[in-house]
Parts: structure tokens; sequence; C-alpha cells
């Protein structure tokens, strides 16, 4: 193949086109890509909801009818989209494939009428880095993926109401933990601004768990369905230390009652949250941690490739 621009093989062999994915292609792109990590993949948990996401276009890099490469991108909030799901088939790495598949999902991204787009790969990927630095990303924030199992016992923490909300909203404009985010806020493993309107929404589903201490908001959190849709997940947490480490305790004893008995965490790294959901028990995981690119989107060429 030729590399970032061109498209048909240097022996006038099939050529690299980028579509919309096929019902076909999902077995093919699910083989190359099962052993993506030593643990395996995801891709087929996600794939068949990915295909019919309304608010999302699933994308095939095809070498003749063949699936070499996958991407996914997804309005993941009004004016902002997610990439995710990049695969290549390993016979076709480090030949453009990556940086074109990228390239069409920022397309797609425009097209869909988002204003940044953004996407989290593992901090040694370095790869991955590179296409973004060539693409013109920016990183912008890191975290790092934390999981517990509930614990017995008695729930400590309150869940302010939507009355809360100027409180909250102070609370948060103080926030270290936001900061280091860059104001991003994760949805499942995909990340947008924590706006105004999301935090509303959060306090008026019964999400978001506080307590008290030396103010009457001493450390605070917003929960999200786990990503699987079961369990709890802790997309923001922030406050004193030790009164955080009460929080973390509260929502283990809170995921107990649930049918999966555990709870996730993506929170910064070197944060107050951090160290405390450390101290009351969350693993982190591997592999980790991520960094999160943003790139800010401007109308720009569209592509003949169908």
């Amino acid at each position: 193949m030729k590399g970032e621009n061109g498209g048909a093989s240097d022996r006038g062999g099939p050529v690299f086109r980028i579509r919309a994915a096929r019902p076909g292609d999902r077995e093919e792109v699910l083989r190359f890509s099962r052993n993506t990590w030593e643990w395996g993949d995801y891709l087929h948990l996600v794939w068949d909801r990915w295909f019919h996401e309304p608010e999302g276009k699933l994308l095939v890099g095809a070498v003749g009818k063949r699936p070499v490469a996958a991407g996914h991108v997804v309005i993941a909030a009004p004016g902002e989209a997610w990439l995710e799901g990049l695969r290549v088939n390993p016979a076709y790495r480090l030949s453009g494939v990556a940086t074109r598949m990228t390239q069409r999902c920022i397309e797609e991204a425009r097209k869909m009428g988002a204003k940044v787009a953004r996407f989290a790969t593992v901090a040694t990927n370095e790869p991955v880095h590179r296409v973004a630095d060539r693409l013109g990303f920016g990183r912008v924030a890191s975290y790092q993926p934390l999981e517990a199992d509930g614990l017995p016992g008695s729930a400590d923490a309150s869940r302010p109401s939507a009355d809360s909300l100027s409180a909250v909203l102070a609370f948060l404009a103080g926030s270290p933990a936001l900061s280091a985010t860059n104001g991003l806020y994760s949805t499942g493993w995909r990340f947008h601004r924590l706006t105004v309107s999301k935090v509303k929404d959060c306090l008026e589903k019964g999400m978001v768990r506080m307590v008290k201490g030396s103010a009457p908001i001493a450390a605070l959190s917003i929960l999200e369905p786990g990503y699987d849709g079961q369990g709890l997940a802790v997309s923001y947490a922030d406050g004193e230390h030790d009164r955080l480490v009460e929080l973390a305790a509260a929502l283990r004893y809170e995921a107990l009652s649930g049918a999966s008995h555990r709870i996730s965490a993506r929170l910064p790294e070197h944060t107050a949250a951090h160290d405390a959901f450390v101290k009351a028990g969350f693993t982190v995981l591997d592999p980790g941690p991520f960094w999160i690119y943003e790139l800010s989107l401007k109308p720009g060429p569209s592509s003949s490739e169908t």
C-alpha cells in the first residue's frame, strides 16, 4: 500500500477505501482485533450497538472487499465528538492506515456538527500519540481507571436534591479534580464537558453523592451507570481527603446492593480523589493511565471515499 495519501498498492493491487461498516464486516474485524491487548478486546461487546447507534457512525477501511481497519465516531454531547475503537490489522500497521481512519472520523464529526473531537488512548501507545500529533490533536487530560468490590455496611453519603444545584456548581467551580481533567466528565468511557445542564440532570436522577465536614459539601461524587449497564461508575469525585475516603467507602457499600456488586471509577491521577479512592480499597487497573486528546474542528474538505 502507499502511505498517507495513496489508495492503490504499488503493484496496482486492490484499492484501500474507507466506507460505512456493513453487517458482513463484523467477523473479520473481530478476528484481526481479538488480541489487541494481552486480555483480548472489547469490540465484540459493542460492535452491534455501535453499528446501530443513530448518533454515531461505524467505519471500516477495506482493501478490496476485505476489512483491514475499523473506527467509530459518535456525538458524546451536543457539539462534542468522541473517537473510539480504532483498530488496524497488524499486516497493515505503519502504512498510514490509522492516520487515514482518524482523518475520516474527523470529517464525519464535522458533518455531524461537532465543534471539537476527542479520544483517549493508553499513555504507552506511542504510535497513536504520533497520529494525534500529526493531525493537530493536543493532550488535555489524563485519567486512571479503578475498580472495587462492594462492601457490606451502610452508606453515610447523602443524595442532594435538585435544590442543591447552586451549591454543587459552586463546589465544582473550585474543584482541582475537574480542573485536572480540563472540565471533562465521563459517561461510560466517553468524555465530554461537565455542563450545568448535565449537573442538573444528575441531581434530578439522584446520581450525586456527598458528605459533610468542615463545609456543607466536604466531598462530592457524580455517578453513572456501569459501562455494561450494571453496577455503578464514578465519573467525578473531589473534596477533602478524609471525607473522600468516607465517600469512596460509602459508594462501595452502595455497590454491594447492585446486580454486579462492583463499582468502577475514572479519576485523574495525582489528585486527592485518586489517592482517597485507593486508600478506600479501589484497585488501579491496567493498562493505564489514559491520555485524552482534543482537536478543535474547523470546516475542512470532505473525503470522496464512501
